[in-house]
């Protein structure tokens, strides 16, 4: 009996992720049939607006939100303050919760630039109530711009960036344009590579499959311009979820505001260079996304759209809770092999296969990422070194996101930890002895467990060589080797900060 109990909810969990990657190839098939006509399309309304008489052109606020970022806020600050756009349109504001010298360094900055005449001010706060959220909402009252652009400290727009987006807000409907994001320090490490792997597939596939296929998409949190009025009749910013951005997003569209990825412009950033950031940041957009799930779902159920947008709009609130049925999947595969050698009731090797099935649908949509990122030639090349380690990455760090799925599911709160910025740019560019460091703070310890289902998938892979029964053996490599990469790398980590303490 149990093992026809746990055949079903594995056959079940296989599902889930087949339905999964069917979204993710049919955002695919989208991106590739439309993303060189939107480009172009994009493109003519661009210059079309550069030619009116810029005393026509939108108003912006610039808004940065701020909290102890003092190896990245002085950088950006000089870009923004060199954005190329009419003076007497466009204001800044600096949003600062800190509490260290990030401060002192934006007032030096001020300093510099307001005798210059650039409307530039800087919006402390008593308390920070909501964190990001609660600042934007706080700063959205002396906003005087039609539009609101953000970026977050670890951003760096072009001095054109402002020339290449207002235009498309000539349609009224039009509530936010997302712009693509770039890394500044790709190539500093095999964890960052995979991250920018990672995010580049939704950056090409996924935004521009859901803008081109009038889809329900989101804002990203920064590097993107919102029209003012949007985020007020939406609601404006609320705090009740951990992704503040994915939330407002959705509101908004289930109110009629539309909205537009532009894959042909983008800004830099920096992605996390340690292992224990980057599961902040994991843990942030995970849990967010449930909470946001939670609070829309009904809803976005319930309102009248088409069964093409509703599909992908639940896929996409509901994508997050993927990590938890990986995780589900993978460990039950130990049980189930077990079972299978110690019976004879059923005979499910080929249900096996349809783990695997789906990863050629994301084989697909990861090709044509990297094709798009790079020349053919060495965009292969990119796929090759990447993807393989990418798949073991998404499994290491599933128990990690799953805790993350099931604090979201318990309604637990927890607070919005930002992810800590270095300015690592180069291989030569050091986090170590830092301010910020996470590891600093209360760790729930998942990375001992992670370590121990290195052991759980070693012993798993010792069986099939002793049964002689290898159809299991890829998905208990799988977690040997992913779990082993997460946990490696949070070891290594651990040992190097303690040696600098």
């Amino acid at each position: 009996m149990i093992e026809i109990i746990l055949l079903v909810v594995y056959v079940f969990l296989l599902l889930c992720i087949q339905i999964y990657c069917l979204g993710e190839w049919l955002l695919a098939i989208i991106y590739y049939r439309k993303e060189a006509q939107e480009v172009t399309r994009l493109q003519q309304i661009q210059a079309k607006y550069l030619q009116k008489d810029p005393r026509k052109w939108f108003s912006v606020t610039v808004q940065v939100p701020v909290y102890n970022e003092k190896y990245v806020i002085a950088r950006l600050i000089d870009a923004v303050c060199t954005l190329q756009y009419p003076a007497d349109k466009l204001q800044i504001q600096i949003i600062d919760d800190s509490t260290d010298e990030t401060s002192a360094i934006i007032a030096q900055k001020l300093a510099f630039y307001q005798p210059k005449g650039i409307n530039i001010a800087h919006i402390q706060r008593s308390e920070r109530l909501g964190f990001k959220a609660g600042a934007l909402q706080n700063a959205l009252a002396s906003a005087s711009g039609e539009l609101i652009a953000i970026f977050d400290a670890d951003f760096l727009p072009s001095p054109t960036y402002l020339l290449e987006t207002v235009a498309f807000f000539e349609d009224s409907n039009l509530g936010l344009v997302q712009t693509r994001w770039q890394h500044l320090n790709q190539n500093y490490s095999l964890l960052t590579r995979l991250q920018a792997f990672a995010l580049d597939a939704h950056f090409t596939i996924e935004q521009t499959g859901r803008s081109a296929g009038k889809l329900f998409m989101n804002f990203n949190g920064t590097a993107g311009i919102w029209r003012k009025q949007c985020i007020e009749t939406a609601g404006g910013w609320q705090y009740d979820t951990l992704t503040e951005d994915l939330d407002l997003s959705y509101r908004a569209q289930m109110l009629g505001w539309k909205f537009l990825y532009t894959p042909h412009i983008s800004v830099v950033a920096e992605l996390p260079a340690d292992m224990f950031s980057y599961k902040t940041q994991q843990f942030r957009w995970i849990k967010g996304g449930i909470e946001t799930a939670q609070k829309l779902l009904p809803q976005f159920w319930e309102m009248p759209t088409t069964p093409k947008r509703k599909f992908f709009g639940l896929l996409h609130l509901l994508n997050t809770s993927m990590y938890a049925i990986v995780f589900l999947c993978v460990v039950l595969s130990v049980p189930l092999f077990w079972l299978k050698n110690s019976f004879i009731s059923l005979n499910y090797n080929q249900f096996i296969h349809y783990f695997f099935l789906g990863n050629v649908f994301i084989f697909i949509v990861y090709v044509l990422s990297s094709y798009n990122r790079y020349n053919q030639q060495k965009g292969v090349g990119h796929f090759l070194r990447s993807f393989p380690f990418f798949l073991l990455l998404t499994v290491g760090i599933s128990l990690h996101n799953s805790y993350a799925i099931g604090q979201a599911i318990m309604r637990k709160k927890t607070d919005f930890i930002r992810t800590p910025k270095y300015n690592i740019q180069q291989k030569s560019d050091n986090w170590l002895g830092k301010s910020y460091l996470l590891f600093r703070q209360k760790n729930n310890l998942l990375w001992l467990l992670e370590g121990a289902l290195v052991g759980y998938f070693l012993m798993g892979i010792m069986a099939a060589f002793a049964k002689k029964d290898f159809s299991f053996l890829g998905i208990h490599l799988l977690g040997f080797l992913g779990f082993g990469l997460v946990f490696g790398y949070s070891i290594k980590h651990w040992l190097q900060v303690r040696q600098k303490m």
